[in-house]
């Protein structure tokens, strides 16, 4: 599903090229062979850069919830506290990771200003 602060609309893909690569599809994009529904943190440098233009940038996909799942006697675990730990401050910290800018031979034109 998509959403918007409106509506919502089911996502129905009809591509042609598939992976579960999200930089695979980013590059596919960034060449030039079509849109894609990836995460915002992850295509905003291409889109500072020029390389990615946003298309329906008021929709977007649900959220969804990331889990931890571990033997409930191992929760005393300093390994597995540490671990939990880790990736909950990733999350927050995600904006930060992808410094990475894809860039094709072709930079797409800026949208004239109005």
């Amino acid at each position: 599903m998509l959403h918007s602060q409106q509506t919502s609309q089911p996502y129905i893909s009809r591509s042609i090229i598939e992976t579960n690569d999200y930089w695979v599809m980013k590059t596919f994009c960034v060449d030039g062979l079509g849109i894609a529904l990836l995460p915002d943190f992850f295509v905003q440098p291409e889109i500072r850069h020029g390389s990615l233009i946003p298309v329906l940038q008021d929709w977007k996909p649900e959220m969804q919830r990331i889990f931890c799942a571990y033997h409930r006697q191992r929760y005393g675990s300093k390994k597995l506290k540490s671990f939990i730990d880790l990736v909950t401050q990733s999350i927050v910290d995600i904006p930060t990771f992808n410094n990475y800018v894809a860039s094709s031979a072709t930079v797409l034109p800026k949208a004239p200003s109005e």
